[in-house]
């Protein structure tokens, strides 16, 4: 996947085309979850938690299953570990400060809060205890059972919203339905591609300057991945649909550590996890930060984000140490 070779020049090119077209798909991905949220009738928070989080991740499912195939599932393990505290410190550190008032739904604040349990008591039990396929299975069905837990809030009566936005026409059309469903799912796969491109273009660039392989990975690589997470969650803040862009950040989070991961373990015998124990140490002070500020029904603020940002920057020194 990332053995194509370009000078740098052209990898410089490639990386400004994949960050503009980038930002390009991601407002188009937002406009369109928008008109679904509308047409379908549901909250965009659980678009967020379930369309966007699934297709943000594609990244992560890829690696898995090349992972799986080479015989290496510990080294997807990691990423998908990684990629977990990335979205809950650095992806909601920097909503935080662009939006310098999140504002968290009182209606969702609990299902959060229960997330944010089980997504520690999952990490507990990934570094401290023997895994095996039986353990999978548990993760998977964590993953589907915070389906069935969520379902219940995510159909909303949306009459008072769908008069002042929408033509009514939406309502009922089963062609502008499959429209609508037809443009969210087109942009999302142009968003992963041009995210695809800006990473590909950014480890040439880095290996042109001799950046070390593993700084690389701890750097480009992980947060490459997030692009297209960070990019929807910029364009649905701008947008203020911030329940769209938390429902995207924890969705990814849960869908890393329970269903992918846990896939990992089902489909292969047991192996070492304890990559996570630095994950694990970085994501309770993460936990924390979101803990108080769900528990104080106040919105996250720039302080949140800078003290989350400063979690993510102390994780990617202590990962420059240990590498």
């Amino acid at each position: 996947m990332y053995k194509v070779e370009l000078n740098t020049a052209l990898a410089i090119i490639f990386l400004v085309f994949g960050l503009l077209f980038l930002w390009k798909t991601g407002g188009w991905a937002v406009h369109h979850a928008i008109r679904f949220s509308l047409v379908y009738r549901v909250e965009s928070f659980y678009i967020g938690f379930f369309i966007f989080a699934i297709a943000t991740t594609l990244p992560e499912i890829t690696s898995a299953i090349v992972s799986s195939l080479q015989g290496v599932p510990a080294l997807s393990a990691g990423d998908l570990m990684g990629s977990s505290l990335v979205n809950l410190s650095l992806l909601l550190g920097i909503a935080s400060i662009v939006a310098k008032e999140l504002p968290v739904d009182m209606r969702l604040k609990n299902k959060l809060l229960g997330m944010m349990i089980a997504m520690m008591v999952m990490m507990v039990l990934i570094v401290y205890t023997p895994l095996h396929r039986l353990s999978g299975w548990g993760l998977v069905a964590v993953y589907i059972l915070s389906i069935f837990w969520l379902q219940s809030g995510g159909k909303q009566d949306f009459s008072e919203k769908v008069t002042q936005k929408t033509p009514p026409v939406y309502l009922w059309v089963s062609s502008i339905k499959i429209d609508v469903l037809l443009k969210l799912t087109i942009s999302l796969v142009l968003l992963i591609l041009s995210a695809w491109i800006t990473v590909i273009a950014a480890m040439h660039i880095a290996k042109s300057f001799h950046i070390s392989i593993a700084v690389i990975g701890a750097t480009v690589i992980a947060i490459g991945t997030s692009l297209p997470e960070l990019t929807l969650q910029i364009h649905a803040i701008r947008k203020r649909e911030y329940a769209l862009a938390l429902g995207d950040i924890f969705g990814a989070s849960l869908v890393n550590l329970s269903f992918i991961l846990g896939f990992l373990l089902v489909f292969n015998p047991p192996f070492d996890l304890s990559i996570g124990t630095s994950v694990f140490y970085f994501l309770i002070p993460t936990s924390l930060v979101i803990f108080f500020r769900l528990l104080t029904k106040k919105p996250f603020k720039t302080v949140d984000g800078a003290l989350l940002i400063a979690i993510f920057v102390l994780y990617l020194f202590h990962l420059s140490h240990n590498l």
